[in-house]
């Protein structure tokens, strides 16, 4: 949402540009969603999560701290592959360590989850927007997604039966 008022005040990009940039993390994403089955198999879902979650955090971070139109396609692209990857990993975390009695209903609270952070997290960075600049809310999401989703993952680890 945000990645467009990042690029238009801190790098002063025309609109079709920011277009360009925007479509980068759908393709970044696409890209990692069609590698993630592939990472689940060869590995546990729960690292693959946390991969994604690293990944993203990483991309977001460096939106914000980049000084380049370069280096923001890069976080961008960054960001958009583990987004990518995080999804289909998800599920397949929570079809290994639920039980099946209790899988749909588990994946209908991850999916609320996921749909209550797309609600708020665009109005939380709105908000931060109005004290900080849009390069510090970046970087200040970054290392607090990366964080939670890590810190979640390993929670869900924890107490997995």
């Amino acid at each position: 949402t945000y990645v467009s008022v990042l690029a238009i005040t801190h790098f002063q990009l025309a609109v079709a540009i920011v277009g360009v940039i925007v479509s980068v993390k759908g393709v970044a994403s696409l890209l990692g969603a069609t590698q993630g089955g592939r990472l689940v198999v060869a590995s546990n879902p729960s690292y693959v999560v946390i991969v994604g979650f690293v990944l993203s955090g990483v991309g977001l971070g460096a939106m914000g701290m980049v000084d380049s139109r370069l280096g923001l396609f890069i976080a961008t692209f960054v960001f958009g592959l583990g987004d990518g990857i995080i999804s289909p990993a998800q599920k397949s975390t929570i079809n290994h360590v639920v039980p099946a009695h209790l899988r749909g209903g588990s994946m209908s609270t991850a999916v609320a989850f996921q749909n209550l952070g797309k609600i708020v997290g665009p109005s939380l960075f709105g908000l931060l927007l109005l004290a900080f600049s849009a390069a510090e809310v970046f970087i200040l999401f970054g290392g607090l997604f990366g964080l939670l989703g890590i810190v979640t993952v390993w929670l869900a680890y924890l107490f997995s039966p």
